[in-house]
């Protein structure tokens, strides 16, 4: 594999994972953390679930990517106030 397709992997990789925090960020914060499913999420980031398991592994795993993001960056509100 060149070094252009690995860069761009690496790229599509992250442009999902940030899609998928962006999507679960509201879900977390209307539904809570039990009530969020990983289908929810993948459903509203227009993925499949395997591919969260890919990107991330857990539900837990996204959120606390989600609880990475800076306050000022997060959609919907702060999920550190949840």
């Amino acid at each position: 594999m060149s070094t252009r397709t690995r860069a761009a992997r690496a790229e599509r990789a992250q442009a999902t994972r940030q899609r998928v925090v962006t999507a679960a960020t509201p879900l977390f914060i209307r539904d809570g953390y039990v009530e969020t499913t990983m289908a929810g999420i993948a459903r509203a980031a227009g993925v499949a679930v395997q591919t969260l398991y890919l990107s991330f592994g857990s539900k837990a795993a996204v959120l606390e990517a989600a609880l990475a993001v800076e306050p000022d960056d997060q959609p919907n509100g702060c999920l550190a106030e949840v």
